[in-house]
């Protein structure tokens, strides 16, 4: 059996670098947040959605997405019970909406601000602040980090 170096929990896992990861990442997102845009774009256009209702149905859209796309690709180091981890991450994913939906309901206070710029700047700050935090450490912890 091979040590576990410094610092290391998982030393049969893969060895991801963080910068590898966080990209993957970034991308997982953008493919979901991509779906997630269309969905709030026709529900809030086609169907009269107010903004923050579509962006919180946009983001469950969003997550189902990334859920899978982190777990095979982002994460690939983590290979835990599917649902243990499709538990935490429905926990983060669900908080992540409703801070989504506050975020633009709270940003559409600004008389002038658009609901396209609003979902942008609230989807930006949550997914720094919450999301990737905790897929990182909470939804796939197993993932053994190289310095890279």
């Amino acid at each position: 059996m091979e040590r576990p170096r410094r610092g290391e929990t998982n030393p049969g896992k893969a060895r991801v670098g963080a910068w590898t990861m966080f990209s993957r990442s970034i991308l997982s997102s953008l493919v979901a947040t991509f779906l997630d845009f269309v969905a709030v774009t026709l529900l809030v256009s086609g169907l009269a959605f107010l903004p923050w209702a579509a962006t919180f149905f946009g983001c469950l859209i969003g997550g189902a997405t990334n859920f899978g796309i982190n777990r095979v690709w982002a994460f690939p180091g983590s290979r835990g019970a599917v649902g243990g981890q499709s538990l935490r991450y429905s926990v983060v994913s669900l908080s992540s909406a409703f801070l989504n939906a506050g975020g633009v309901a709270l940003l559409l206070l600004v008389p002038t601000m658009d609901y396209r710029i609003a979902w942008l700047i609230a989807r930006f700050a949550v997914y720094v602040a919450w999301n990737y935090p905790l897929n990182r450490d909470y939804v796939f912890p197993a993932v053994v980090r190289t310095g890279r």
